[in-house]
């Protein structure tokens, strides 16, 4: 009869006895939420950035390069701009979203380039073999010895001349308490 309960029916499973059976793949992300939660949340991070990226016609509110002059410098919240506008007009929650799609076309590009002149350098390393390869080694491995930071800094010295003005400009320098330009030091 409906309503009675026959002794062949095993009883109603209990609340967290495996009413929710996770996949494999699924499993194996709770796992790793649960050991590196700070590596969770930054995976959050970048799939949220790629989700914005993606769908940003969608999500924003307006054209990021329609011009408004009269709506420029707007506060945050008037007229349907919820970050405000730049001083053309433009919306700059749409730019924001419209942005972070340059930000993450620019972060694959440089990490496939990096990618591919490793690659292809490691393989004419491997290729000729010898000596060849045990200095280009030794090369590489005194690169990675070095801080990025250092290295991004020696760079941006060694390649100052060839942005001339540009770095006369920017560069600057703190004496006895206050800004003074110093110019371009070559």
């Amino acid at each position: 009869m409906l309503g009675e309960r026959r002794d062949s029916q095993a009883p109603l499973p209990r609340f967290g006895s495996g009413l929710l059976r996770l996949s494999a793949p699924a499993k194996a992300v709770w796992n790793f939420s649960k050991r590196k939660p700070v590596g969770a949340l930054g995976a959050f991070i970048l799939l949220a950035l790629v989700v914005i990226a993606i769908f940003a016609p969608l999500l924003a509110p307006q054209d990021p390069y329609e011009l408004n002059a009269l709506n420029a410098w707007a506060a945050p919240g008037t007229g349907g701009h919820l970050l405000g506008t730049d001083e053309g007009g433009r919306d700059n929650m749409s730019r924001l979203l419209y942005g972070a799609r340059v930000s993450l076309h620019v972060g694959v590009m440089s990490v496939l380039i990096g990618i591919t002149i490793g690659a292809l350098m490691g393989i004419v390393s491997a290729y000729v073999g010898g000596a060849f390869d045990l200095i280009f080694q030794r090369v590489v491995d005194a690169f990675m010895a070095f801080p990025g930071i250092i290295l991004a800094w020696a760079s941006w010295r060694s390649l100052a001349p060839l942005c001339g003005t540009l770095y006369g400009h920017c560069h600057s320098s703190w004496r006895r308490g206050r800004h003074e330009p110093s110019g371009p030091r070559f």
